[in-house]
């Protein structure tokens, strides 16, 4: 995401939580579950071009309605309505 060297006032956890936010609302599963079903090391290996869009995209939009001041829950409310 493009919030690196801006100051949040986010818990340790905020950017993996945001981060496996993006993968399931592009793909319908975390990090973790892409890698252990596809048995790979990294999830973007098992992307297509489609569901590497739609990462980009949900990290552009989480990116968004941080800076508008949402917080995790309004922000997955809104990226799963969009779908």
């Amino acid at each position: 995401m493009a919030l690196r060297g801006m100051r949040w006032k986010f818990d340790k956890y905020a950017y993996t939580n945001y981060h496996q936010l993006a993968y399931k609302c592009a793909t319908g599963l975390t990090p973790k579950q892409l890698k252990k079903s596809k048995e790979v090391n990294s999830p973007e290996e098992v992307l297509d071009n489609d569901q590497k869009e739609r990462l980009e995209r949900a990290k552009q939009h989480i990116a968004l309605y941080l800076l508008d001041g949402n917080d995790y829950q309004d922000i997955k409310a809104k990226l799963f309505a969009d779908i």
